[in-house]
């Protein structure tokens, strides 16, 4: 199951902007307001993004303001040149990824495409309990979505063997992919180094660590988003914070299918 494989600063008006100098501007064409009403939607959507303050978080400490580096302390990320976080938004083109599941069977987004869309769901690992209880709600709930048309499929950063317990647990039936060498992570910007304090939580509510559960010298997790990829490979809708307590439920993803 391994695999192969900023936000933009929204400006306000100078006051000292007269009327008048408003008025000599020319008029939008239909295309023109079409294209800044796209452009308008997608600055809207990076700085609703619940992490946005974690932009950055892949720069230098004296790089990221206290406030950022105060959330990501809460939620466990580390300020790491490790980190391909921020996400991506509503008309992003989705990477492309090619890998083997649980079962041996070669998953390759391109190729899944052409049935229908996909449903792309992060998780941490089978430590993590929120985790455990929104894929056993994809499962329970999995007919919802595949009756419109979509598939599911689920990758972690966990290794093969802590994902099949996970699989087990959860009595999973859709496709789940380890992502070892966080390569899909990156590529999806939901990949972070997990902070020393998160790393000792762990440790001591586990007994074992992030690095043994995904038999890797490196602490890394994703953060658990969740992407819907249309037939053009598009990124039609997504849910994405650092707050691993907030998950996309499957009614929420069945209404945007």
């Amino acid at each position: 199951m391994t695999a192969q494989t900023t936000q933009p600063t929204i400006k306000t008006m100078d006051k000292s902007v007269s009327q008048k100098t408003l008025a000599k501007q020319p008029a939008l064409t239909p295309k023109s307001k079409k294209a800044a009403m796209d452009a308008n939607k997608k600055s809207k959507a990076a700085a609703s993004n619940p992490a946005f303050h974690a932009k950055d978080a892949n720069l230098p400490s004296n790089m990221v303001s206290p406030d950022d580096v105060e959330r990501m302390a809460k939620y466990g990320l580390a300020v790491s040149e490790k980190n391909a976080l921020g996400g991506l938004i509503e008309g992003s083109k989705a990477p492309n990824f090619k890998a083997k599941d649980q079962n041996g069977n070669t998953i390759e987004l391109k190729e899944l495409l052409k049935e229908g869309k996909v449903v792309v769901v992060f998780y941490r690992g089978y430590w993590c309990g929120i985790c455990n209880r929104a894929l056993a709600e994809f499962e329970t709930e999995l007919k919802s979505i595949t009756d419109k048309g979509a598939k599911v499929i689920a990758i972690t950063t966990e290794s093969n063997e802590s994902a099949k317990n996970t699989i087990e647990k959860n009595d999973i039936t859709f496709s789940v992919i380890s992502d070892t060498d966080g390569k899909i992570a990156r590529d999806y910007r939901v990949l972070y180094e997990v902070s020393e304090e998160y790393q000792n939580k762990i440790i001591n509510y586990t007994k074992s660590s992030i690095q043994k559960y995904n038999n890797s010298d490196a602490a890394l997790l994703p953060v658990p988003a969740t992407y819907i990829i249309d037939q053009e490979g598009n990124i039609s809708w997504h849910q994405y914070s650092i707050d691993y307590s907030d998950r996309a439920t499957v009614e929420e993803i069945v209404k945007e299918l």
